[in-house]
C-alpha cells in the first residue's frame, strides 16, 4: 500500500513529466549518494530535470520537491 507521502511525490513527478522533456544529470562524485535513495524519489528528482553537480545541487531540489509537496 502506498502512502499519502508517496502519491504526493508521483503527482508532482507526473506533472514535472508532462511539462518537461529534458534530461537531469548526476555527477560522479554523487551517484554513490543518489544510488541509495529510494527508487521512486530518484525518479522524482530525474523528472525535476535538473543537473546533480554537488551535494548543495542535491539538497536543493530536495528541498524543492518537499515544498511541492506542501502546496
Amino acid at each position: 500500500m502506498r502512502s499519502a507521502h508517496s502519491y504526493k511525490i508521483a503527482r508532482i513527478c507526473t506533472y514535472y513529466t508532462e511539462v518537461i522533456s529534458m534530461a537531469s544529470y548526476v555527477a560522479p562524485a554523487l551517484r554513490e549518494k543518489f544510488e541509495s535513495l529510494s527508487t521512486e524519489l530518484k525518479d522524482c528528482i530525474l523528472e525535476h530535470n535538473v543537473r546533480l553537480n554537488t551535494l548543495q545541487d542535491l539538497i536543493q531540489v530536495l528541498e524543492k520537491i518537499v515544498a511541492e509537496g506542501e502546496q
